[in-house]
C-alpha cells in the first residue's frame, strides 16, 4: 500500500477507477471472508495512524462495499457473519482511540433503474420490473447498510455512492478535515474495562446537520 501526501495524485487515481460487476453470485461463505479482510486491512490502517487523538484523521476507502451482515431466508432475518462481526467490533474501538473516520466511495456510479425492455411483451415487462425493482432495493440496502456505509456512519465520516463525480466524496473529507469542532468529554465513572461505549451529538440551531463518531473508548 503506497501513501501519499498529494492531493492532485490522490484525486488523479480516483478518477482512474472504474466499478466491476461480477456475473455469479458468491457464496455467503465468500463473503464473509472478502468482508473480514476488508475490515482487516483498514483496522491496520487506522492502527499506524495512531497520534494525538485530538486530531482528527481520514481514510478514503475506495470499494463495492461489502456484507456485514448476511441474509437468512429460512429464518427471516439477517444475521451477522461470526468473523465479519467480530472484526467490525475491534474496528470500532480501534476507530474511537485513534480519532479515524472512514470515507467511502463506491466507484460504480450512478446507474439505470431498469433494464431495456423494450422488446418484451407486457407480461414480461412486470415480471423483469418486479424482479429488477427487488434486485435494486437488495443492492441500495447492501451499499448502504453494508461494511462500507455502516463504518463511514459510525465514524463520522461519510459514503458517496450512486454519483458518477467520485471527487465529490475527496472534497467532502477535504472540507471534514479543515473545518470541525473538538468537544471534551467526561465519562460518567470509571471504566472497569476498554469497552467501547456510545455516544451522541446534538445541536439545537435547525436545519444543522451533524455528523460526529458514534462511540469512545473509555480511558
Amino acid at each position: 500500500m503506497q501513501l501519499t501526501t498529494d492531493r492532485g495524485h490522490a484525486t488523479r487515481l480516483i478518477q482512474r477507477v472504474r466499478g466491476q460487476k461480477g456475473t455469479m453470485p458468491q457464496f455467503e461463505r465468500q463473503e464473509c471472508h472478502d468482508s473480514t479482510v476488508l475490515l482487516t486491512v483498514i483496522n491496520r490502517a487506522a492502527r499506524v495512524m495512531r497520534g494525538n487523538p485530538a486530531e482528527r484523521r481520514s481514510i478514503l476507502v475506495i470499494s463495492e462495499g461489502r456484507k456485514i451482515f448476511m441474509s437468512d431466508p429460512g429464518a427471516g432475518r439477517v444475521e451477522a457473519c461470526h468473523e465479519v462481526r467480530a472484526e467490525y467490533d475491534k474496528l470500532v474501538a480501534v476507530m474511537a482511540d485513534t480519532n479515524v473516520s472512514i470515507y467511502g466511495i463506491d466507484p460504480r456510479g450512478l446507474e439505470a433503474p431498469f433494464p431495456d425492455m423494450s422488446g418484451a411483451s407486457p407480461g414480461q415487462a412486470a415480471a423483469m420490473a418486479g424482479r429488477e425493482a427487488q434486485a435494486r432495493v437488495d443492492q441500495m440496502s447492501s451499499r448502504y447498510y453494508g461494511a462500507l456505509g455502516l463504518m463511514a456512519s459510525s465514524t463520522g465520516g461519510t459514503l458517496t455512492t450512486d454519483r458518477n463525480d467520485l471527487t465529490a466524496g475527496v472534497a467532502t473529507m477535504v472540507g471534514d478535515s479543515r473545518r470541525y469542532y473538538r468537544l471534551a468529554y467526561r465519562q460518567p465513572d470509571v471504566a472497569a474495562d476498554k469497552t467501547p461505549r456510545s455516544v451522541q451529538v446534538k445541536v439545537t440551531r435547525p436545519g444543522v446537520d451533524v455528523r460526529s463518531r458514534r462511540y469512545y473508548v473509555p480511558r
